[in-house]
């Protein structure tokens, strides 16, 4: 199936990144105040708009859950190893918090729009997830909702987590992109209907002028054949 180059709106930009900044903001001081149920109307709400917004919302969702399920290993991971210490909603030790989760499916609504400028700048894409990402968790701290027990070794890790998470997340979005619509039938194959009549009509006038006239086709009476000697009896 051909899918047609998307075209997002800026007013769509907008309001994408203002719901992703507020459900942030509210997921973090959740997590730092013990209050999942805030996390979760927070992320749920943002979901919900990002998927009615969108042209075709199953490609959209099943990112949200790859993405989800991909930073809650990723994060759990650093957790287990006590590199970031979370105080509240950690089921497991090596699972990460659901809120942490919740943040991770709202970055994932970013892909397609705030962040579609990045498709096929994988680079660019890991370099600003090197700095970007304990820039984030440099911002949860001071809002209480993390703290490091080695600040060296914890920031380390995020920044090489994030170097090579942000550009397959740009990888899989490009595979997974509710903001790119399918080509219409009718006008890929409108062309082709056109195209057969035109030749049709340039085979035709070919023919036609290639057909020889009536004139032309006409044999011709042999002319009479003048007696030897040049006088020709009566």
């Amino acid at each position: 199936m051909k899918l047609e180059k998307p075209s997002v709106r800026p007013s769509e930009i907008a309001i994408n990144f203002v719901v992703f900044q507020t459900a942030w903001l509210l997921c973090v001081i959740a997590g730092a105040n013990g209050q999942p149920l805030l996390a979760a109307l927070a992320v749920g709400t943002a979901v919900g708009v990002h998927l009615v917004r969108a042209p075709r919302p199953l490609p959209e969702l099943v990112l949200i859950v790859l993405t989800g399920w991909f930073g809650a290993l990723w994060d759990g991971a650093i957790a287990g190893f006590g590199w970031l210490v979370y105080p509240s909603g950690q089921f497991m030790t090596w699972l990460a918090p659901h809120w942490i989760i919740g943040l991770w499916v709202l970055f994932a609504t970013l892909l397609n729009i705030s962040l579609r400028w990045l498709k096929g700048r994988y680079g660019l894409a890991a370099g600003l997830g090197a700095i970007g990402g304990p820039l984030a968790f440099l911002a949860g701290e001071r809002l209480g909702a993390v703290s490091f027990p080695d600040p060296v070794v914890a920031f380390a890790a995020i920044a090489v987590g994030w170097f090579f998470a942000a550009p397959f997340l740009v990888w899989l979005a490009e595979r997974l992109d509710g903001y790119r619509l399918p080509l219409a039938s009718g006008s890929a194959t409108s062309s082709e209907p056109n195209s057969q009549s035109a030749s049709k009509r340039q085979s035709g006038t070919k023919t036609a002028s290639e057909a020889p006239s009536d004139r032309e086709s006409k044999p011709e009476p042999a002319s009479e054949k003048m007696p030897i000697g040049g006088t020709r009896h009566v």
